[in-house]
């Protein structure tokens, strides 16, 4: 058995422990909605620190952030949904 497969057995059994257990199972979406949201506000620090408007790196970042917003949105519509909000 190599690495991947050890990885993916204990990512497995992990899943379906966290899945099946409410408690844990919403302990893992909100810290899951908690780094969403704080990755996208530090990534758009990062972005206002070290890219210059209208750059590349600038427009890339602020995309990520973006995508982190977004999945932050989904997560907490998930909560919400679970009455947890």
């Amino acid at each position: 058995m190599n690495d991947d497969d050890t990885l993916l057995e204990a990512s497995t059994r992990w899943w379906a422990e966290t899945r099946d257990d409410p408690e844990k199972l919403l302990a893992w979406l909100l810290a899951q909605y908690r780094g969403e949201v704080t990755a996208a506000e530090r990534i758009l620090g990062l972005r206002d620190m070290f890219a210059a408007p209208g750059s590349r790196g600038y427009r890339v970042l602020t995309v990520i952030a973006g995508q982190e917003r977004v999945h932050a949105d989904w997560v907490g519509e998930l909560l919400t949904a679970r009455g947890q909000v």
